[in-house]
């Protein structure tokens, strides 16, 4: 199991590694961002829940590229956890409703428009568009549940403070769009959908090569 562990590691240092080295061998046009931070969502699951998923984490990974003196275009990869509390209620299964882990994995174009990019500090604004891929775990009360795709768009501010030529630190807020559908598949009785809302505010920190 050690060995297998040490693998994985290696293979995902080599995911994060080979970028940074791409990025820094083609004359700045290229910057390779990793973050991590919060995940914050901002209303309802849905009517059957009746309440906010926890707040949660987030890590991003993205690689951009200067496309001119104001603008970068690129992709990103996140990855999101937040989890249900407790629903307690009429047919909640004495308060066992609840627990279940969801997990958002986001496949993201993304364009920033920068301001100031010569100084030490340089904002942005970001937008993107791209995939959400939505799960949900298993609840405390055997509940399981299928939950759709939905379009992604994200709109936010972030800032670069450059700390060397090639490496700044970096901070991201904004707000990310989810909504889609999931069936809740009982352990007994028959499946029944219901709206999947996972929308949320997000804040990063991190680096950027």
């Amino acid at each position: 199991m050690r060995i297998r562990d040490g693998k994985v590691l290696s293979f995902v240092l080599c995911l994060l590694v080979a970028p940074v080295t791409w990025a820094q061998s083609q004359d700045s046009k290229w910057a390779f961002g990793a973050r991590a931070g919060l995940a914050m969502p901002t209303g309802e699951l849905n009517g059957f829940a009746g309440k906010t998923p926890d707040t949660g984490i987030l890590l991003n990974l993205d690689l951009m590229y200067k496309a001119s003196s104001t603008v970068d275009i690129g992709g990103s990869v996140e990855y999101q956890n937040n989890k249900m509390p407790s629903i307690s209620g009429p047919g909640t299964a004495n308060g066992a409703f609840g627990q279940a882990s969801i997990t958002v994995l986001t496949l993201m174009a993304v364009g920033q428009y920068r301001f100031n990019r010569a100084s030490k500090t340089s904002p942005y604004l970001v937008g993107g568009i791209g995939l959400n891929i939505n799960w949900m775990g298993d609840d405390q009360a055997g509940n399981s549940f299928d939950v759709d795709p939905s379009l992604a768009i994200k709109l936010g501010v972030g800032a670069d403070f450059h700390i060397s030529k090639s490496t700044a630190l970096n901070v991201e807020a904004g707000y990310k769009v989810n909504s889609s559908s999931v069936t809740r598949f009982p352990p007994t009785g028959s499946a029944q959908s219901h709206d999947f809302n996972m929308s949320t505010l997000y804040l990063l920190g991190g680096v950027r090569f």
